[in-house]
């Protein structure tokens, strides 16, 4: 099943972000798939984390202002609000599903924890965010998660030092269960950025 633009762009305009399109698909960029590895202690520069607990009844509100104040603090947005998020392109039955990078732009009004997450595409329900993010010059990572005792975002900067990603990187490349797509676009980025 191939991806549907029209759909993405509205549900990402549900959580506040406008679509500006799909990345090209030869941008050297780590994707997303990889990208969901950073963490605390994988090196590169980690900026920061928060976690907000599952039965706190601000968690929606709470998440929203840890993403943007976490998200300027870092540098994840230019001069226009503009950056990437990653999205499923492609599911088969085969094999895992394909993900890539998608531009958007922040809407003056948005809500990416709540009404974001609840459609699916940046989460698994209003309150349970799940997304990766990356800046426009590929510098900075944003990732949120389910944690054990809530959902967690955390920020890191510079993913191209970061052993845990490029280690990673290389197996997943090698690994034939990864989509072909995958596996391209790792080694596409590997390549561009050299230890």
């Amino acid at each position: 099943m191939r991806m549907d633009e029209i759909g993405l762009a509205e549900s990402l305009a549900t959580a506040g972000l406008d679509y500006v399109g799909m990345v090209a698909t030869t941008a050297t960029y780590a994707p997303p798939t990889l990208v969901t590895f950073a963490h605390a202690g994988g090196g590169g520069e980690f900026v920061c984390a928060e976690e907000v607990a599952y039965d706190d009844p601000q968690r929606v509100a709470k998440l929203n202002a840890a993403w943007m104040r976490m998200c300027t603090d870092a540098g994840l947005f230019d001069n226009s609000h503009r950056f990437l998020v990653g999205v499923k392109i492609e599911e088969s039955d085969d094999e895992d599903p394909v993900w890539w990078w998608a531009e958007v732009a922040l809407m003056d009004s948005w809500d990416l924890a709540g009404a974001g997450a609840a459609t699916g595409v940046l989460g698994t329900g209003a309150g349970y965010p799940a997304f990766v993010m990356l800046s426009l010059d590929g510098n900075v990572v944003v990732r949120a998660a389910r944690e054990q005792g809530g959902v967690g975002i955390g920020v890191h900067r510079c993913p191209n030092r970061m052993p845990v990603l490029r280690s990673h990187g290389e197996w997943m490349a090698d690994w034939p269960d990864s989509p072909e797509f995958t596996r391209n676009a790792i080694r596409r980025w590997l390549d561009a950025h050299p230890e």
